[in-house]
Order: C-alpha cells, then sequence, then structure tokens
C-alpha cells in the first residue's frame, strides 16, 4: 500500500489498509479526518492522532506503540485483536467503540469518555483512569 499523507484541511474517509506499518516521520493524521476506515494488521508507531475524527473505524490485529490519541475521536470503532501500547491519552473518545480480544498496557486515561463501549475477553494491564466517563 501507498504510504497516505494530510494536510490539516485536507479530509480522506474511508481508507482500506491491510500489513502496512505507519511511521511518524511519514505519516500525521493530526486533525484529519479518516473516519469508517478499516485497518488490518497495520502497526501505527508513535503516529499523531491528535484531534484526528476517525469514527466508524475498524481496526483487526493491529498495533499501537507511542501514538499520540489525544483529543482525537475514535467514537464507534472497533478494535479487534489489538494491542494498544500508549503512555497517556488524554481528551480522547471512545464512546459506543468495540474492544474484541484486545489489549491495553500501562496507559493512563485523563479526561476520556468511554460510554457505551463494549468490552469482551480484553486484557487491561497496568491502566490508570482519571476524569475519565465509564457508562
Amino acid at each position: 500500500m501507498s504510504t497516505i499523507k494530510f494536510n490539516s484541511n485536507k479530509r480522506k474517509h474511508s481508507i482500506e489498509c491491510i500489513e502496512k506499518p505507519f511511521h511518524k516521520n511519514i505519516d500525521d493524521y493530526h486533525n484529519a479526518s479518516i473516519t469508517h476506515s478499516r485497518f488490518y494488521k497495520c502497526s501505527f508507531i508513535e503516529i499523531n492522532f491528535n484531534r484526528a475524527a476517525v469514527t466508524g473505524s475498524v481496526f483487526e490485529k493491529c498495533t499501537f506503540d507511542n501514538c499520540n490519541f489525544n483529543d482525537a475521536d475514535f467514537e464507534f470503532c472497533e478494535f479487534r485483536e489489538c494491542e494498544i501500547n500508549i503512555e497517556i491519552i488524554s481528551g480522547c473518545s471512545f464512546n459506543n467503540s468495540n474492544f474484541i480480544l484486545s489489549t491495553l498496557n500501562k496507559i493512563k486515561f485523563i479526561g476520556c469518555t468511554f460510554t457505551g463501549s463494549f468490552w469482551e475477553e480484553s486484557k487491561i494491564n497496568d491502566i490508570n483512569i482519571e476524569y475519565s466517563t465509564l457508562e
């Protein structure tokens, strides 16, 4: 798959990527709209999703290492068999998102929302949740 780049005023919807490594020096999704996208066996390494609109996207067998999810919108997303390794996530919305067979490691959630999120057979390791909504 080719690399996808965004300017802060550009929108890209319904991206489909299979087995693609994303790297911080090449891929940046700050303020980008990548709603209703599908990612399968992709690795996101230090990717900036700050203030990104990712609503309705599906991530299957993906890894997220040291990414910036701050103030991003991950509502109505699916995380299937994913591994998320991010030190701090602040102001991110995971409302109505599904976490199925996923692993979340050593994350401090600050001011995040998980209203209506669904968790099935996921592992939550060393998580700290502050000022967040879990309904």
